[in-house]
């Protein structure tokens, strides 16, 4: 498959298959979700010690953006940057929310 074919199944320019192989730039959050399926496997290495850290890999690994997960949770995307970061901690409301979508499906 050439660098063209892969740029529209992933809905990308060419030219961004290019600097992802080169390492002139690093593929945007955005486009985890569709370079795990695309590969069929995971490339990338996650940490989840910390609450901000399940957080983020969550929405990498589920293609959500800051403002898709805040709005999937009930907060603006600025709550989510300040939880990833671990400058606040949710609520008791919101983390059950997050435990719930944290929890392995069956």
């Amino acid at each position: 498959m050439n660098q063209k074919n892969v740029a529209m199944l992933l809905g990308i320019k060419p030219t961004s298959i290019t600097h992802w192989e080169t390492g002139k730039v690093i593929p945007r959050e955005i486009y985890s979700t569709k370079i795990i399926q695309f590969l069929g496997y995971n490339p990338y290495s996650f940490k989840t010690e910390t609450l901000g850290q399940r957080i983020r890999t969550y929405r990498l690994l589920h293609g959500y953006t800051l403002k898709q997960f805040g709005a999937l949770i009930g907060v603006t995307e600025c709550t989510i940057v300040d939880w990833q970061a671990g400058n606040i901690q949710p609520s008791k409301e919101h983390m059950k929310k997050l435990n719930k979508l944290f929890k392995p499906k069956k």
